[in-house]
């Protein structure tokens, strides 16, 4: 849906025109399913739990907008022990391993290395984000044309 990418002022108008649209009514009558994954968000992610304010992206660069760092460490990790449950003793040598690892990263860090440079795909993602961003910021797109194109800049990179 690309809400996350739309100002928090106008993510529930902009959700609401989604759920109004003619091709939307007809989707969720061909797919009821459907109708119950916009009756889930809407009780947990527009009136719930986790308002916009919680989930939304909008001014956010993309090392703040995604739990990636989390999800490669769990990669890492489960990699690196190799075992569903190890003993103790492995569990123990393999931490101390991924320790030093994190010491030596944090060492260079604070030596003002540069961080490890990020793929080509999602450098041109950011920049194609921040220029529609910009679009819409300045008045060259409506509201609705920038969550058009977030949704296809969104899909095209997932």
């Amino acid at each position: 849906m690309a809400l996350a990418y739309l100002p928090v002022a106008l993510v529930r108008q902009n959700y609401l025109f989604l759920r109004q649209r003619a091709t939307t009514r007809l989707m969720c009558i061909r797919y009821p399913r459907l109708l119950q994954l916009f009756l889930y968000f809407e009780r947990n992610y527009l009136n719930g739990q986790f308002p916009p304010a919680c989930w939304n992206v909008y001014n956010r660069d993309m090392d703040n907008r995604t739990n990636n760092h989390v999800e490669s460490f769990n990669r890492r990790w489960n990699a690196t022990v190799g075992r569903v449950h190890p003993n103790l003793w492995y569990f123990l040598r393999k931490l101390r391993t991924e320790e030093k690892r994190g010491s030596l990263a944090i060492a260079a860090t604070r030596r003002g290395d540069p961080p490890p440079p990020r793929k080509r795909k999602y450098r041109r993602l950011q920049e194609r984000i921040d220029r529609l961003q910009q679009d819409y910021r300045r008045g060259r797109r409506t509201a609705v044309q920038y969550w058009e194109a977030m949704v296809y800049t969104v899909a095209q990179f997932h």
